[in-house]
């Protein structure tokens, strides 16, 4: 079963932009959201399917705001982007 970690900035270097085997999908999300909970079993599922293609992993918003900021997340409607490894090094 796939599982999909949650990270901050302390770790996303290596979760996400030294990831060199597999596209991210990075999930940026608040606790308060509520399309963020409906996504939450959606990912999980996500994960497991594609385990071996995708890796997911999720920033929570309003705890890690530095790369929230970096990353241009204004609102959690638009918060998910899919990242090439190779494209955020």
């Amino acid at each position: 079963m796939a599982e999909v970690k949650t990270v901050g900035q302390a770790d996303f270097a290596a979760e996400v932009k030294e990831n060199q085997t597999l596209p991210v999908l990075v999930d940026f999300f608040a606790n308060w959201c509520g399309h963020c909970k409906t996504l939450t079993p959606v990912l999980a599922e996500l994960a497991d399917a594609l385990e071996e293609r995708l890796k997911i992993v999720k920033i929570n918003a309003d705890e890690q705001r530095e790369l929230a900021r970096e990353y241009g997340v204004l609102g959690f409607e638009y918060g998910y982007a899919l990242a090439d490894p190779k494209t955020l090094v």
